[in-house]
């Protein structure tokens, strides 16, 4: 029995019309040009349906989905639901036993910003007291409060009252001593080192809109609450007054004298609200 080769061919031609005459290979490849056709129809096919579809839906809304803008929504408007669940029944009239009232709390405020009347139309920038402050190789954005207040620009601190019970408010100056500032501060007056600082209530409900803050924006004042000392290293606080739950109390700093200055920047805030249980 004889067995008989075929030579190899030694020119790439040559391996090529070998490769071609094989029908073993030649049906391999056909199936996989098939297989990438059939993808291929399939894919187009999905993008053809998908197109359709969100067509579709498209024309069930407003004509002009596609050339209208979404009306900005106001979102301070919903109302809060409460996650004190079956306590006014518990509790009626806020009749909460004294052991179970719980110690003050320290309230600081949701918006905290300034405007003056000399430039009635300009918005405060919120975000201008943004730094970054390094802790353990790592950076990371600090929001500074800083209270100022001159004759001619005053600070405007809205706070929304918290927690079950805690409806009697006072409100706190806590100016810290001057080496435990941020930044070189000052408070000064006519009558030196000191300087005295009015309070008004201002007449709004609802969360302030702090990108369009200013003079002209801002709420009227509805009552005046009193007047606050201010000096480093001094805390003063005002009588307590009433402060239903989920109430804001919004408040605007001014100058009592004309010649009066107060800038002080610090982490902690200079003012805020103490609450407490109402006895």
């Amino acid at each position: 029995m004889t067995t008989a080769y075929e030579p190899v061919p030694n020119d790439e031609e040559g391996r090529e019309a070998a490769y071609d005459s094989d029908p073993l290979k030649q049906t391999g490849s056909t199936t996989i040009v098939r297989i990438i056709r059939c993808s291929l129809t399939i894919v187009c096919v999905c993008a053809v349906l998908d197109v359709a579809l969100v067509l579709r839906i498209a024309s069930h809304r407003q004509p002009e989905i596609f050339c209208t803008e979404e009306p900005r929504r106001d979102w301070s408007t919903l109302e809060y639901i409460s996650s004190y669940i079956g306590f006014d029944r518990l509790y009626p009239n806020n009749s909460i036993p004294p052991v179970l009232a719980s110690r003050p709390i320290v309230n600081h405020a949701l918006i905290f910003g300034r405007v003056w009347s000399n430039k009635p139309s300009k918005v405060f920038s919120y975000w201008q007291d943004l730094r970054l402050e390094s802790h353990r190789m790592t950076y990371g954005p600090n929001i500074e409060r800083r209270f100022l207040v001159d004759p001619e620009t005053s600070t405007i601190a809205q706070f929304r009252a918290k927690d079950y019970g805690m409806e009697r408010c006072a409100l706190v100056l806590d100016i810290p001593a001057y080496n435990h500032t941020l930044d070189a501060s000052t408070v000064s007056s006519s009558t030196g080192s000191s300087a005295s600082i009015d309070v008004w209530a201002l007449s709004v409900e609802e969360a302030l809109q702090y990108h369009t803050l200013s003079w002209q924006t801002k709420p009227p004042r509805k009552a005046y609450v009193g007047s606050l000392a201010a000096a480093f290293g001094m805390r003063v606080e005002l009588p307590a007054f009433e402060c239903p739950r989920g109430s804001y109390q919004t408040f605007e700093y001014t100058c009592s004298d004309p010649a009066c200055e107060v800038d002080v920047l610090s982490m902690n805030g200079v003012t805020y609200i103490v609450q407490s249980h109402a006895e």
